[in-house]
């Protein structure tokens, strides 16, 4: 699978979904995919630069709380996904199992979500209060929290009922 960007649709194209794919579609890797959607949720569009390449634009008359709310919004999106990526509804669903021992794959999961929630909130939380403080351009935050920390792989466990 291959992500690819058109900017004379303005859209993202995945090829093992589209047959065909727009003449000026240029080739987009996962992480500035990610990056790019996560700006988009914070309320920047997406347009090309001269090369034809994705790129965040200026979101217009956008307060600090208003900046703040959605790079909050696109941290919580990132750890959702991973969650149900995982199988769980979401990252409040997956965490509940941490102290749930009855089966340990699922509390093993639950262990390892809440732990990586832990460092997302505490890489992603001192980014967007600099933003808040005005420190931060929302931009340069939108970039910083690109590289949220990884979740870690899960450890092999049998499932006990």
């Amino acid at each position: 699978m291959s992500l690819f960007y058109s900017a004379a649709t303005g859209g993202f194209y995945d090829d093992s979904l589209h047959d065909t794919l727009p003449a000026d579609a240029v080739e987009v890797d996962e992480q500035t995919y990610r990056t790019l959607l996560a700006g988009r949720s914070a309320g920047h569009p997406i347009s090309a630069d001269s090369a034809g390449r994705p790129v965040l634009g200026e979101r217009p008359g956008q307060t600090l709380e208003q900046s703040c709310a959605a790079l909050k919004a696109a941290v919580q999106l990132r750890l959702d996904e991973a969650a149900q990526a995982a199988g769980y509804d979401d990252i409040k669903s997956a965490v509940s199992y941490a102290d749930e021992p009855a089966v340990r794959q699922y509390q093993a999961d639950g262990l390892r979500l809440r732990a990586w929630r832990s460092r997302v909130w505490a890489f992603a939380l001192p980014v967007i209060n600099s933003v808040a403080a005005g420190e931060l351009a929302p931009d340069a935050a939108s970039a910083q929290l690109a590289a949220l920390p990884e979740l870690d792989s899960p450890t092999t466990t049998t499932t006990e009922n």
